[in-house]
């Protein structure tokens, strides 16, 4: 029977048109690689054989054992050798729906080929039985080496092993397992892109294994800040370190961490990908790929791996500095010099009573600032000397803040309706300021008269995808190619003509992983998900000179001009078992590229602890004030917190303004700085960190109750200095 089972498989093999023919090769080549871009000339080294693959430069040198599994890579620079014990890992479902896990090795039934390739380790799998096949390319270039497991190699045939028919199929694929572990006590840490950014270090740690999400949703686990604000994870060991880059594959990607496993008590993080989430769904249909980019010795630490990282976005060409796109963009210029003020003006109760709300049923909205209030907080501002300042509308629209989404006209008449919201927006424009609207096109509430289950994104079984519960109740999630072709395209040109213009605001756009939409009329993959959300980003740029959206999952970084902010609370980051610093790893790649407000706690800061205006100052950010903030009556459910700025009375308000008025001129001594980039960050001491700019200015920041000194300069405690090298 097994040799038909064979015979039948080998059958199949030919059928797929894997194409194995001409394969292997037990000669050694050398090629020329020229860089078109630049026209220097790399000297790699490719030899391969039945067993064994090997591909070198001046940099790097590679070697795969394809009958173990196994990886090498040394470091010439740093005469680092980095070690992989399993190339690849899979899960795979089999025919009676069992989850089986394998590894691609002889051992475990793979039949393994090296392919001649010009640059570059081919590497061709197939398992006759079970009717799996896949292909993995090594390549190298300089410093980095990039694996690509093409979609079109991945093969499924149908299995004559299962009772039912039905064909093994591929769940999950783990590239480089465990590649670099490093035992309990090493000197170094691992770093992870959970906003702004953590490191964890081998030591101290329960023994666990975790899987956190590449761009997972943020908002449904804000305790502890969801998943991953960008595709990337580090690995730093002594003086070496590498910066791995997820690329093909990133909005079905995660990160695998291990702390202290096993009897050899190792750490560990790397890439893992879901090629499908149900039996019956397809496969992904994009290549998966990672680059691994070794740093030299002078680069090995958290900045190192941000800058490189930053380097790799801004040549791909998505983003670009702050200083080239507000050379012809006044908003955005004006934007990132001023104050960013938001003010809630009105909503119904949050948690919602009534979840499935009718025009019968709707419950009061609360008034807590009329377009005319705003005029008289506006007024204050110019009386004070605030000069700029960008002021954004919560809840102008029909129901108040997340009143009646999708629907959002017409203008709110207990605000005082539209009239009274174009004398408002004329009249912040006139005093110089900018002025702009807050919207939504995620969630959508059965109250609006646009309610359709048409456009909402179908789970697997078919229910709707059911949201938060927020003033208009329930909401549930709109499919994103439907919401900006149904409303997106209808109501931003509308908002436009109401004569708002600056960084229009648009909800929760980059703070909310990618939903798969299974409805079989619109369906929607991860990645075509966030392409769509992207174009109602860009649709607001081209509209009202800018973008700004509520989070700092990257995948918006090119349609977005400001991040609300960046993280929830360092304290909940803290929390997880693995963490043991937080760290400005988003804000050392994206400063100088994007403007932003650092966390929910540094929210009205001048209100709070002084530690959290300091953090502001050394992540670089923008501070950001927020009338209203608190509209959440559950207790701690003001994720912004309790401290809040109101209109209770003309008194107060000067007060407020006053101190609103201190916070914006120790802002305007920075705010210069938002167009350079960050070059390094470091701990100078316990509680004193140092922050330098392109420019070459720095500023220090000093949490601690003690002064601390630098060469003459006495930084006083909980106070910063800015050194500005140029004067």
């Amino acid at each position: 029977m097994k040799r038909i089972t064979t015979i039948l498989g080998i059958v199949s093999l030919l059928i797929l048109g894997i194409g194995f023919s001409n394969l292997l090769a037990e000669e050694n080549f050398k090629y020329l690689i020229k860089d078109k871009t630049v026209g220097s000339v790399e000297t790699i080294s490719v030899s391969i054989d039945k067993n064994r693959g090997k591909i070198e430069n001046d940099i790097l040198k590679v070697d795969v054992n394809g009958g173990e599994g196994t990886i090498q890579v040394f470091d010439k620079r740093t005469k680092k050798l980095w070690k992989g014990n399993s190339l690849l890992k899979a899960v795979y479902w089999d025919g009676f729906d069992r989850s089986v896990n394998t590894t691609f090795t002889k051992d475990a039934g793979w039949q393994i080929i090296f392919q001649e390739k010009k640059d570059k380790i081919g590497i061709n799998y197939s398992h006759i039985e079970l009717e799996l096949f896949l292909s993995l390319e090594i390549e190298l270039k300089d410093d980095k080496i990039k694996l690509t497991l093409p979609a079109s190699k991945i093969k499924e045939g149908e299995s004559i092993n299962s009772a039912k028919g039905n064909p093994n199929k591929f769940s999950k694929v783990d590239l480089l397992a465990q590649f670099g572990s490093v035992r309990e006590g090493n000197k170094g840490y691992l770093v992870l892109p959970l906003s702004p950014g953590v490191l964890c270090e081998f030591k101290d740690k329960i023994s666990s294994e975790y899987e956190i999400g590449i761009y997972s949703s943020s908002w449904e686990d804000s305790s502890s800040w969801g998943g991953c604000s960008m595709p990337i994870f580090g690995f730093k060991n002594d003086n070496s370190s590498f910066l791995g880059i997820i690329e093909g594959g990133k909005y079905d990607a995660a990160l695998r961490l291990g702390t202290n496993q096993g009897e050899e008590r190792i750490y560990y993080i790397h890439p893992s990908f879901s090629l499908r989430y149900h039996y019956n769904e397809e496969k992904l249909a994009e290549d998966i790929s990672v680059e691994y980019h070794f740093l030299p010795s002078e680069e090995s630490s958290y900045t190192g791996m941000a800058k490189r990282y930053r380097k790799y976005v801004l040549e791909d060409g998505k983003v670009k500095p702050l200083r080239e796109r507000i050379e012809d963009n006044p908003t955005l210029n004006y934007a990132a010099k001023c104050l960013e003020v938001r003010i809630r003006l009105g909503w119904k109760p949050v948690p919602p009573d009534i979840l499935e709300q009718t025009p019968e049923n709707e419950p009061q909205m609360h008034v807590a600032c009329t377009f005319d209030k705003v005029g008289e907080i506006i007024e204050e501002f110019k009386r004070h000397g605030i000069d700029k300042a960008e002021f954004c509308l919560v809840g102008w629209n029909v129901g108040g803040h997340d009143g009646r989404y999708p629907q959002i006209f017409p203008v709110e008449e207990k605000l005082g309706g539209e009239e009274k919201l174009r004398k408002l927006i004329k009249k912040a424009q006139d005093m110089g300021y900018q002025i702009v609207a807050h919207d939504d096109y995620v969630g959508a509430y059965r109250i609006s008269e646009d309610w359709s289950e048409e456009y909402i994104v179908k789970k697997y079984d078919g229910n709707l995808f059911k949201s938060g519960q927020w003033g208009g109740g329930q909401a549930y999630r709109m499919c994103a190619k439907s919401a900006y072709e149904l409303f997106a395209t209808r109501d931003l040109p509308r908002i436009r003509k109401l004569g708002f213009k600056g960084l229009h605001f648009s909800d929760v756009l980059s703070i909310i992983g990618p939903e798969i939409n299974y409805d079989p009329n619109h369906p929607e993959t991860n990645r075509e998900c966030i392409e769509w959300r992207n174009k109602t980003l860009e649709l607001a740029q081209r509209l009202f000179g800018g973008a700004h959206s509520e989070g700092s999952l990257d995948f918006a970084a090119g349609s977005i001009d400001r991040v609300l902010y960046v993280s929830f609370p360092e304290e909940n980051l803290k929390k997880r078992n693995y963490v043991d610093r937080v760290i400005p790893l988003w804000e050392i790649v994206y400063h100088g590229i994007l403007l932003y407000n650092v966390s929910t706690d540094t929210v009205n800061s001048i209100l709070k602890e002084k530690k959290h205006q300091l953090r502001v100052v050394e992540y670089g950010g923008s501070p950001q004030i927020y009338f209203y903030s608190r509209f959440v009556s559950t207790p701690r459910g003001n994720w912004m917190g309790e401290e809040d700025f109101s209109y209770e009375n003309k008194e107060s308000l000067k007060k407020d303004i006053a101190r609103i008025k201190k916070l914006y001129d120790e802002y305007e001594k920075l705010s210069y700085l938002q167009t350079e980039f960050i070059e390094n960050h470091q701990m100078l001491a316990d509680d004193v960190y140092k922050t330098v700019y392109s420019n070459g200015d720095y500023v220090i920041v000093n949490y601690s109750d003690k002064p601390y000194k630098v060469k003459e300069r006495t930084i006083h405690a909980y106070s910063y200095l800015l050194c500005q090298v140029t004067q």
